[in-house]
């Protein structure tokens, strides 16, 4: 999409214009329907160790599973 720049004399130049693209939009748009769809046909084929882009889960769950693991391996070697 292309938008007019305003106070410019002459709108034949190129420059006179701002270009917007709405292609993002659209992805994300498309990318959520599917990621709803996904979850609802089949909850069980994503890995219990996915955390982002469920509902409920979160990147900040992962880390403090790693975490959880790491402290009990430093347990176990004591």
């Amino acid at each position: 999409m292309v938008i007019p720049k305003p106070g410019k004399p002459d709108y034949s130049v190129p420059k006179a214009y701002r270009m917007l693209s709405l292609l993002p939009t659209l992805s994300k748009t498309i990318e959520h329907v599917t990621l709803a769809r996904m979850t609802v046909f089949a909850p069980n084929c994503l890995s219990p160790l996915q955390f982002a882009c469920r509902k409920g889960y979160s990147p900040l769950d992962g880390v403090h599973l790693i975490l959880e693991e790491v402290l009990k391996a430093s347990d176990n070697k004591l």
